[in-house]
C-alpha cells in the first residue's frame, strides 16, 4: 500500500491509450523554393530631428541563393510629391563593411542601417509624413519593392517635469491618496504621454520596479492617479524613486528623485474549510474540495502563494508537499493543475480539489495551511484534521 493517501489534482492515474498506426507510402517533404522577396521592414513610426538617439532601420530580404543572389538593398523616404528626399543603402555585414550599418549578424538576410536623426535628417526634411520605400536588387538584375509603410518626421522638444507630489511612505491601511505630476511641453501638454516611475533599493543599481502614470494631462498640465496601501505589493523597505515625464516620441524629461519607505506586512490566513470525517470509498475515488481564506494589507497582488502540507497518520509528510491552492475562478479540470475548482477569482478564497482513493488507509490526516507574500513573509495558518474511516 502506498503511503500517499490522497490523489492530488495534477497527480493522476493514466490509462493505457492504444496508438493506432496506418500504413501508407512514405513521401519525403517537398520544400518550397525560397522567393526573391522583401519579407519584413521595420522602421520607427516617429523620427525626431532633434534626437541624437540612434534609430535602426531593417529589412529582411530572401533569395533562392541567399545573400549571393542579392546585389543591394536600399531604403529611402519619399514626400507627398513622391520625391525621394533621403535614402541609404542597407547592409547585412555584421558591421564590417559599413560601421554605421548597425547590422548585428552578418549574412542572415536582415539588412540594416543605423541613423541618428539630428545628424541624418535635420535640415533635410520638413515635418510631416513620409512614405518608406525599400528596394532590393538581385545579381541577375531583378528587383522587388515595398512601399506600404509610412513614418512621421517631426521636431520635438522633450517635456519638463516641474513638480512631483508623492507620499514619502506607503503604510498598511493607507487611505486612497492622490499623486500628482505637473508637466510642461513646448509642443503642448497634450504631447505628454505619461510619467515613468523607476524604483531602486538604496545602494542597489538594479531596478526593483517600474510604474507608469499615463496621461494625457489636464489643461493645466497635471497628471494624477490615486494610490493606497496596495502600491506596496511586492515592495518592502526604503526605495529611491526616479520620475521622468515622456512624450509620444519617447523623449524624457530630466529626472526628479525622491526617497520613500514602504512597510509591507505579512498576509493573514484563516477559515480553512474541509470535511472532518470521510468514509473511504469502496471503489473509485471521492472528490473533496478544500478552501482557505487569505487577505493582505497590500492587496492580493502581494500574495505569492497559498498552499497546504499534508501529513499521514504516522506523522510522516506526504510525498506531494506542498499542494498549491488557487484563487483564479477556474473550475476543476483533470488535465490542468491550476484548474483547481475555485469558484470566484480574486475573492481571497483559495481552493484545491483532491481525490480520496479506494484502499486509502484509515486514520487522521493533518493539513497545515500557509501563505507567502512577494517579499518573503510566511504566515502559518490553521491546521485541519481529516478523519478517514472504513
Amino acid at each position: 500500500m502506498s503511503q500517499v493517501a490522497l490523489k492530488i489534482v495534477g497527480l493522476f492515474l493514466m490509462g493505457i491509450v492504444p496508438i493506432l498506426f496506418s500504413c501508407s507510402e512514405e513521401k519525403g517533404p517537398v520544400e518550397a523554393e525560397i522567393p526573391f522577396a522583401i519579407q519584413r521592414v521595420e522602421v520607427p513610426a516617429l523620427m525626431n530631428g532633434f534626437s541624437s538617439q540612434p534609430l535602426l532601420l531593417t529589412a529582411r530580404v530572401t533569395h533562392p541563393r541567399g545573400n549571393e543572389g542579392i546585389d543591394s538593398v536600399r531604403l529611402s523616404l519619399q514626400n507627398n510629391q513622391q520625391e525621394t528626399v533621403v535614402g541609404w543603402r542597407l547592409w547585412d555585414d555584421g558591421g564590417q563593411i559599413d560601421p554605421r550599418s548597425g547590422d548585428v549578424i552578418a549574412f542572415d538576410q536582415v539588412y540594416s542601417r543605423r541613423i541618428v536623426p539630428a545628424m541624418d535628417l535635420k535640415d533635410r526634411l520638413s515635418p510631416g509624413m513620409y512614405r518608406v520605400i525599400v528596394e532590393a536588387f538581385s545579381t541577375e538584375g531583378e528587383s522587388v519593392r515595398v512601399d506600404t509603410l509610412q513614418t512621421e518626421y517631426l521636431l520635438n522638444h522633450p517635456p519638463q517635469l516641474l513638480e512631483v507630489v508623492f507620499p514619502d511612505s506607503i503604510l498598511p491601511g493607507m487611505p486612497p491618496t492622490t499623486i500628482q505630476f505637473a508637466v510642461q511641453d513646448s509642443d503642448g501638454v497634450a504631447d505628454v504621454q505619461g510619467v515613468l516611475i523607476v524604483g531602486q533599493r538604496e545602494g542597489d543599481a538594479s531596478i526593483a520596479f517600474r510604474d507608469t502614470v499615463w496621461g494625457p494631462p489636464n489643461p493645466q498640465g497635471v497628471l494624477s492617479e490615486v494610490i493606497d496601501s496596495t502600491y506596496g505589493a511586492g515592495k518592502n523597505g526604503p526605495y529611491q524613486l526616479t520620475f521622468s515625464a515622456f512624450d509620444r516620441v519617447e523623449d524624457y524629461s530630466p529626472p526628479r528623485e525622491q526617497t520613500i519607505a514602504v512597510q509591507n506586512t505579512p498576509p493573514e490566513i484563516w477559515n480553512a474549510v474541509a470535511p472532518d470525517t470521510i468514509k473511504i470509498p469502496a471503489s473509485g475515488s471521492q472528490k473533496i474540495v478544500i478552501t482557505v481564506q487569505v487577505t493582505d494589507a497590500q492587496g492580493l497582488a502581494d500574495v505569492d502563494s497559498v498552499f497546504f502540507n499534508s501529513y499521514l497518520p504516522d506523522g510522516q509528510p506526504s510525498q506531494g508537499n506542498p499542494f498549491l491552492m488557487f484563487d483564479n475562478g477556474l473550475p476543476y479540470e483533470v488535465n490542468d493543475p491550476q484548474a483547481a475548482g475555485d469558484e470566484l477569482a480574486g475573492d481571497g478564497i483559495y481552493t484545491l480539489t483532491i481525490f480520496l482513493a479506494a484502499g486509502t488507509p484509515p486514520g487522521d490526516y493533518r493539513f497545515a495551511f500557509w501563505a507567502v507574500d512577494r517579499v518573503g513573509h510566511r504566515t502559518a495558518g490553521p491546521v485541519r484534521v481529516l478523519h478517514l474511516i472504513q
